[in-house]
């Protein structure tokens, strides 16, 4: 399981309530402790339960009153929003002739990240060191195994790191030498009879 530590800037107001909707059956308790289940929460959910949580340096300076500006701009912060909620998730695709998986390492530099192989298992690692950030000191550390399909052909397995912080290890799978097919099986009439009377 990888760990990250991830600065917040929470305002809170005096009637401010964390465990308003703890009851709620359909509130999804996972990983993404108090984020929305669904995405189409996603614009909402921050003026409505966290009022002034929206960080400037990320989404800009004029959203620090949520019901304010423009609907267009909503779609803009929204996808921020998700994006800087979403960090260190990773999500694995496997089609019938390859495996990926996706994970978001915005927070590391390619110097700072090492992909390693072995036995057939991907171990994906992150560390800096302890560095300013706008609330102060922070570092971060993180590692993520994935199990590859028997299928894959692991001198093949690639990695590449995308300009927004999207790191990708693929391998291509190979196709069983014995693939299954349909036969049919003719239908014989034989004269004499199965079974025979004594």
């Amino acid at each position: 399981m990888a760990e990250r530590n991830i600065p917040f800037a929470l305002v809170r107001t005096p009637n401010w309530d964390p465990l308003r909707d703890w009851h709620h059956s359909s509130r999804i308790f996972d990983q993404i402790f108090g984020m929305p289940a669904l995405m189409e929460d996603f614009p909402t959910f921050p003026s409505s339960r966290w009022p002034g949580y929206l960080r400037p340096s990320i989404l800009g300076t004029d959203i620090m009153m949520p019901h304010t500006y423009p609907g267009h701009t909503l779609a803009q912060q929204a996808r921020a929003l998700s994006r800087q909620m979403s960090s260190g998730v990773s999500e694995i695709k496997q089609t019938q002739d390859s495996w990926k998986v996706s994970l978001d390492v915005n927070h590391f530099s390619p110097e700072e990240l090492v992909v390693k192989m072995k036995d057939g298992v991907v171990e994906i690692s992150g560390q800096h060191e302890e560095r300013k950030d706008e609330h102060g000191f922070i570092s971060r550390s993180f590692t993520r195994k994935y199990t590859l399909p028997p299928t894959a052909t692991l001198e093949k397995v690639t990695s590449s790191l995308s300009p927004e912080g999207i790191l990708t290890v693929e391998a291509p799978l190979t196709h069983s030498a014995i693939e299954s097919t349909e036969t049919t099986i003719p239908v014989t009439v034989e004269k004499k009879p199965a079974v025979t009377q004594k």
